[in-house]
């Protein structure tokens, strides 16, 4: 059983709950109109482009599907929210830039940053901010936009007063820059602004509503108000639940007074399961002891928590005196177990690493396939957008294919492809490698070089030029013994290629590339910084027929794991078995958002996001009794999903039912997945439905929820079981694309054991059965000799 200190229980939930909640502007785009011509039959393939920018920064990208041949695309036909809803996470100074391209892939293609561009709007950050409440249109037209190209906008705000939305829509004209500027068509699009808060109070959501000035409540708060309100601060309710809630409060002037408005929200802010469950293990006066609360935690929570956490909980989330006695009311409960001191994650898990002292090939590390395609693998173009996706998403090994140009080296997916230049990709790496409010881990960059010498020479000079004092050589690598570890390069770039000549760019390249040979050649010669690639197919072969030699392998020197050729469709494969034998550099494909993308995420998402992860000892110090016996291990694992809490889409559509699957992946075994019956269309659904699953090799298997909203993926939680705590726990979900947090959570009771242990208690109990029966018999023998002996009475 864990035993907490108050640091390791509680430093995150207090930092992240103390910050200033954030918000995200959700950008759901629906159509263009009168696009210009753009290809030699008179139409365009169009798609759209946002992200938000902060100076030169960019980041949050999204990208929409391409509508092929057409000047008038529409992308409410065939196409889910989740397809062309952009998500900005809104920072200081930030503007929201969408653009629209016209895709051309052929074989005489232009270059993609220029000729292919239709037009650009930008919506500034004094935009934002005086509209952060409520986008005022005559606003919007008069501001000075601060446009590249020339750009009008034409604003129409369209309201559905009925259903009580807050949803604006804008259509945009875009003009590119002529002499003439003629219009160049419109793009249409609806803009909402959320709330990013894990889980907020009744009281916080009063603060929130209110602000600090209560004098603006003089007069109330009527129906058609409240739930405007209500959406400014994230809490998506449909217009029954409203009506329905507030009628009960409301004294019949058909507003809310403070009074009324504080009681709507703690009602709206119930969960009945959490009371359900506060009720079973409170006191008979309805609230919970110091000590009914220990009770609680230790045995149904499975830790002990030592009395300061108690009581560092009871004073953070609403202690009521009685006598004497500190006592915690249900509203303080619920609000505990929402917290992110109560998240299913182990807080050890979340907190950075101590350090990372132990050599490269000791760790995971987050890697990406191809990482400068967005689409599929073949007749697609390259993009540096896809490297500062990757990096936003905690990616710290890309790839590069780097090839001749007709001036500099450029980098393209073979002869089929489009281009863009080595020297573009490398500043954007720059940009996003290091930014200040993420980790600083190194960056390693996995190069495919089909340059000649000349184009080599060229690679080395534009490497030092951009990175300068970031890239390491191979000189300082090897200088000191020490330096093959993480902590080492710290804000650095590390080459990963062949180094086989003494050109300038073998000079660069610090991991070196290196073909297998044999487990014994390997095991004397590996060295920490040194990589050797397997393709999927080889590398499964490799962890079903060699899997202590493999993981042995993987903890002298790293070893990368590509996608197969034939995953044309830019598809992932399982990593779960890859990761379980000790193989570093698992790459896979950032662009699609499937599962084992997913799990990707929710297994970085670790030691916040840096990108590193230590492998356990036992992987790591050649113990092949232990590796085998983990492997080996059978546990029953039963989750209770038990309800949900803002599952709903950004555009307010209340009439698709919600669903949660929950799956199981473990090393090279059939994925398990169970699925909810549907809930109906209210925002927060109650499941109360319980799923078992046997589980193998529970150290290295991981569990995935997805919270449906009709057919569309609406938020999702992945992680390693083995990370996660026992009892009644909050699933805290994330959005797919951008990784981030959402104002949405289950809750559900989560519990594990082994199956060895009743197997085991079975053979014991066998066992003195067949002993008591050995000693029955002895004394029967015994017995009857005595009688014998006696003769008869």
């Amino acid at each position: 059983m864990r035993t907490f200190t108050s640091n390791s229980l509680f430093e995150i939930s207090l930092e992240e709950e103390s910050e200033k909640v954030p918000r995200t502007a959700h950008i759901r785009f629906l159509r263009c109109k009168d696009l210009p011509q753009m290809d030699s039959n008179g139409k365009a393939d169009p798609y759209i482009v946002c992200y938000g920018k902060v100076g030169k920064t960019r980041f949050d990208r999204f990208q929409s599907p391409v509508i092929p041949e057409t000047l008038n695309p529409d992308w409410t036909d065939g196409y889910s929210d989740e397809d062309m809803t952009a998500q900005i996470k809104l920072q200081t100074g930030c503007s929201i830039v969408i653009e629209v391209w016209d895709e051309d892939i052929g074989f005489l293609s232009r270059t993609l940053e220029r000729d292919d561009f239709v037009g650009k709007v930008v919506i500034s950050d004094e935009d934002l901010k005086k509209n952060i409440n409520q986008f005022d249109t005559d606003a919007i037209e008069d501001t000075n936009l601060n446009f590249v190209d020339s750009i009008s906008m034409s604003n129409t705000r369209i309201s559905d007063s009925n259903k009580g939305k807050r949803v604006i829509s804008y259509t945009k004209s875009i003009h590119k820059r002529t002499n003439t500027g003629p219009a160049r068509g419109t793009i249409e699009f609806e803009l909402y602004i959320f709330s990013e808060a894990v889980q907020q109070g009744a009281n916080d959501m009063f603060t929130k509503i209110v602000g600090k000035d209560k004098g603006s409540l003089s007069g109330g708060i009527p129906l058609k108000h409240l739930q405007e309100k209500l959406q400014k601060i994230g809490i998506l309710l449909d217009e029954a639940q409203v009506e329905k809630e507030f009628a009960v409060i409301d004294d019949g002037d058909k507003t809310l007074q403070e009074k009324e408005l504080r009681e709507f929200l703690k009602r709206i802010n119930v969960r009945d399961v959490i009371r359900d469950v506060f009720k079973e293990y409170m006191s008979e006066e309805k609230y919970m002891k110091p000590d009914d609360f220990l009770n609680f935690w230790e045995k149904f929570q499975f830790e002990e928590m030592l009395e300061e956490d108690r009581r560092s909980l009871f004073k953070r989330y609403g202690v009521h005196s009685h006598g004497k006695n500190e006592i915690l009311c249900f509203d303080g409960f619920q609000k505990i177990m929402l917290s992110r001191s109560n998240a299913i994650e182990k807080p050890r898990a979340m907190k950075l690493p101590l350090s990372l002292d132990s050599p490269f090939s000791h760790y995971q590390i987050n890697a990406s396939h191809n990482t400068y395609l967005e689409g599929r693998q073949a007749l697609t173009y390259a993009s540096t957008s896809g490297y500062s996706s990757a990096l936003e998403l905690g990616c710290r090994c890309l790839e590069l294919d780097v090839w001749d140009g007709s001036s500099e080296p450029v980098i393209k997916h073979g002869n089929m492809s489009a281009s863009c230049t080595l020297r573009s990709v490398c500043k954007v790496i720059l940009e996003y490698a290091f930014t200040p409010d993420k980790p600083r881990y190194p960056v390693i960059l996995s190069l495919e070089i089909h340059c000649k010498k000349k184009g080599k020479d060229a690679m080395a000079k534009i490497f030092a030029k951009v990175f300068q004092k970031h890239l390491v050589t191979r000189e300082e690598m090897y200088r000191n013994p020490n330096s093959m570890t993480p902590s080492h390069w710290m804000d650095r770039i590390l080459l990963k290629a062949k180094d086989k000549d003494d050109s300038e760019l073998a000079k660069l390249i610090t991991i070196p590339a290196v073909k297998f040979v044999n487990w014994g050649y390997h095991k004397s010669q590996s060295t920490p910084n040194q990589c050797t690639s397997f393709d999927e197919s080889r590398a499964a072969t490799l962890c079903t027929n060699s899997y202590p030699e493999f993981t042995g392998f993987n903890s002298r020197q790293l070893s990368r794991i590509y996608p197969s050729a034939t995953r044309v469709d830019s598809s992932n494969f399982n990593p779960v078995g890859y990761w379980a034998a000790g193989c570093s550099l698992v790459a896979l494909n950032f662009q699609t958002r499937d599962d084992f993308m997913l799990l990707n995420h929710g297994n970085f998402t670790r030691h916040q996001g840096c990108g590193y992860i230590l492998k356990p000892d036992y992987k790591l110090n050649g113990d092949d009794t232990t590796l085998k016996k983990v492997a080996q291990q059978n546990y029953e694992l039963e989750t209770q999903v038990l309800d949900g809490w803002n599952i709903k889409s950004p555009n307010l559509d209340f009439t698709r039912e919600t669903c949660i699957s929950v799956s199981i992946f473990s090393p090279f075994l059939p994925v398990q997945t169970k699925i909810t019956q549907k809930s109906g269309s209210q925002t927060n659904p109650v499941f109360n439905e319980t799923f078992k699953f046997e589980v193998m090799n529970i150290e290295d298997s991981f569990i995935l929820f997805k919270a449906f909203n009709g057919e569309n993926l609406h938020s999702y939680f992945s992680f390693p079981i083995s990370q996660l705590r026992q009892g009644y726990r909050t699933v805290h979900l994330r959005c797919p694309k951008t990784n981030k947090h959402m104002l949405s959570n289950l809750f559900v009771k989560f519990s594990v054991r082994e199956k060895k242990d009743v197997l085991q208690a079975l053979q014991t109990l066998e066992q003195d059965n067949f002993q008591l029966r050995l000693r029955v018999t002895e004394l029967e023998q015994r017995l009857a000799q005595l009688e014998a002996r006696l003769g008869p009475q």
